[in-house]
This record gives structure tokens, C-alpha cells and sequence, in this order.
């Protein structure tokens, strides 16, 4: 029996929020590695409306969205990865 405030999703509701968590904890760790590069990303995001993404993902051009402020963030933390990679095996 599940507890009464939890109502069990059902595989694709768990598929949206697995996404949706991953989403936030990508973007918690950009903020916190690249905050400046980050802050530029999550701006370009904002001028999209709903509507216009929803259309560019459908027309299949979603990974085109921001893809310059996304790229910086990847390259970002990239290089963080590599710095504490290094640091740590010296």
C-alpha cells in the first residue's frame, strides 16, 4: 500500500521526471562551476517563449536553441573536470 500522499506515476509521468531532475541538477551544477557563462545560457532560454520552443523541438531544431551560450557551459565545466582530474592525480 502506498502512502496516501504519494501517487505513483506511471512509466512515461517517471520518463518526464527523470528529465526534469536531471535538467535542474545540470543546471544547479553549471550555476555553481560556470555561474557567469551560466547566467548567459539560462537568458537566452528565457527570451524563447514556450510556444516558439515547443515548435523547434517539433520541427527537430531543438538542439539548436542557445547552442553557442551551451557550448560555453559545456566548455566551461569541461574544464573544471580536467583541472580537478589533475589536481587529483597530480
Amino acid at each position: 500500500k502506498y502512502h496516501p500522499e504519494y501517487t505513483p506515476l506511471s512509466a512515461e509521468g517517471n520518463k518526464i521526471m527523470m528529465s526534469i531532475h536531471g535538467a535542474n541538477y545540470n543546471v544547479c551544477l553549471a550555476r555553481a562551476a560556470c555561474p557567469e557563462k551560466t547566467k548567459k545560457l539560462v537568458s537566452c532560454w528565457k527570451r524563447l517563449s514556450a510556444k516558439e520552443s515547443a515548435a523547434l523541438a517539433e520541427a527537430g531544431l531543438g538542439e539548436y536553441v542557445c547552442l553557442e551560450e551551451r557550448k560555453e557551459v559545456e566548455r566551461c565545466i569541461g574544464s573544471g573536470v580536467q583541472r580537478a582530474v589533475k589536481d587529483i592525480l597530480g
